[in-house]
């Protein structure tokens, strides 16, 4: 995938602590790093945003080497449920964390270990499994193909215009699925990656988009709600010409915030699935305040349809439905445990993405909620993520649960007083019906996603 002709090996690739690392740099640091692997072994990788994990997971795809990514723990329980499911042939992990298998070499602060499992028969267009949730532990992983990945990545870079000279920052983890497709779609175009530890919330992480000439980054609600609390304006750094968000909806203070000229650099909305590699649609910068609330338009070689709760197609404009998306970047399935690596592709193109919403008169996607983030007060359909992001436009910060005729808010910041006038007069629920708790913070995972079964 990353073997790309057209790339001048000397141009920088990834830049770590103020180190310049050419594209030959990464090439053969990748083949040293993979130098004791054979072809279609599987590697569990526990992986950071260092030089030492980017130079591995390159090494790994160019390689056909199965990659499953992970979150980084020292928990061996969360280790050990996943060997026990996958077998894994080796190890890629942080130094510091124990593994009971066999030292191979270090690289840098990374360790490599082999384990005595037998090699496996997998499908050979299997190259990665990508969790879909990151942290639990789950065996559950998307199983994506070396098709998924490249087509997927060059759907980002036709929407995004992404360049050669483009110099990304890195915000959220590799085994994020957004994360893993801004890494992909700059190495695949010959751009360049800043590596960065930093919180955005670090005044040394603004530093380091000045230091470095970042031209983008990409960031989930939490990022751009920390960025519109504090008032930051980011056409006071010059070299940003443009910023991504997916993740989930804004709250449309926030969202008005980045629309208006106060920031002055465009605001790209995405929206996208981990079963669909990455990214399913993204709102051009010219129909932004226009289509204000729209997740924009599928991408290239892509489509969506609309799935009437009748289980009929919807033909018309503005009818709402649960999306079904079609294209290339479509997973070949999910998987359990080792023996599903050898299945071939089961959704040949197509998912149900479990979310409602409908296309306008001009193709244009939105999105009402989650399939299953609904309940039914005395007999009608409430959409738990509609309460929740239409809270957000009233200063609230907050997250519902809730089972039929019980909804359930937890407050994070904001008036009690405000959500009862909002579930009483605007959607009709009598006061029974709902409970108020106010909490210190809402549960969160690495990506800034509400945690709602640690509620």
């Amino acid at each position: 995938m990353f073997n790309n002709l057209r790339i001048d090996k000397n141009r920088t690739a990834i830049i770590e602590n103020g180190v310049k690392y050419t594209y030959d740099d990464l090439e053969k640091y990748s083949l040293r790093i993979t130098d004791n692997i054979k072809t279609r072994f599987l590697v569990l990788f526990m992986c950071d945003n260092s030089y030492d994990a980017l130079a591995a997971y390159y090494g790994f795809i160019n390689k056909k080497i199965v990659v499953m990514l992970v979150k980084t723990v020292n928990d061996m329980n969360y280790l050990q449920t996943i060997m026990n499911a996958y077998h894994p042939n080796y190890i890629y992990c942080p130094a510091e964390i124990q593994v009971d298998a066999d030292w191979v070499s270090d690289f840098g602060s990374y360790r490599l270990y082999q384990l005595n499992n037998k090699s496996m028969k997998m499908f050979d267009e299997l190259a990665v499994l990508l969790s879909t949730s990151g942290s639990t532990g789950s065996p559950r992983f998307v199983r994506l193909s070396y098709g998924n990945l490249v087509s997927n990545t060059e759907q980002i870079i036709d929407a995004l215009k992404i360049v050669d000279h483009d110099r990304v920052i890195t915000i959220l983890p590799l085994y994020y699925t957004y994360g893993l497709s801004i890494v992909n779609t700059h190495l695949y175009q010959g751009a360049s990656i800043v590596l960065n530890k930093y919180s955005v919330m670090s005044t040394k992480f603004w530093d380091l988009i000045r230091e470095q000439s970042v031209t983008t980054f990409g960031g989930v609600p939490f990022t751009y709600e920390y960025i519109c609390k504090r008032k930051i304006k980011l056409h006071e750094f010059p070299s940003i010409r443009y910023v991504t968000q997916a993740g989930g909806a804004l709250a449309g203070n926030v969202l008005d915030y980045f629309l208006s000229k106060e920031t002055g650099v465009p605001f790209i909305k995405m929206y996208g699935q981990v079963e669909g590699t990455a990214r399913i649609a993204v709102m051009p910068w010219a129909f932004a305040t226009r289509k204000h609330d729209s997740v924009g338009k599928v991408v290239k070689n892509g489509k969506v349809t609309i799935i009437k709760e009748n289980g009929n197609v919807s033909d018309c404009a503005n009818i709402k439905g649960e999306i079904c998306y079609q294209g290339p970047n479509v997973m070949l399935g999910y998987s359990y445990n080792a023996n599903d690596l050898i299945k071939e592709d089961e959704c040949k193109g197509s998912i149900m993405t479990g979310d409602i919403g409908f296309l306008d008169e001009e193709g244009f996607l939105y999105i009402i909620g989650r399939k299953k983030r609904f309940v039914k007060v005395c007999g009608e359909r409430i959409s738990l993520d509609e309460i929740e992001n239409n809270l957000k436009t009233m200063s609230c910060v907050c997250a519902c649960k809730g089972e039929d005729n019980n909804i359930k808010v937890y407050l994070e910041s904001g008036d009690p007083d405000t959500v009862i006038h909002y579930m009483v007069n605007r959607l009709n629920i009598q006061r029974m019906y709902f409970n108020i708790y106010s909490v210190k913070y809402l549960p969160r995972n690495e990506a800034g996603k509400i945690k709602y079964s640690s509620i």
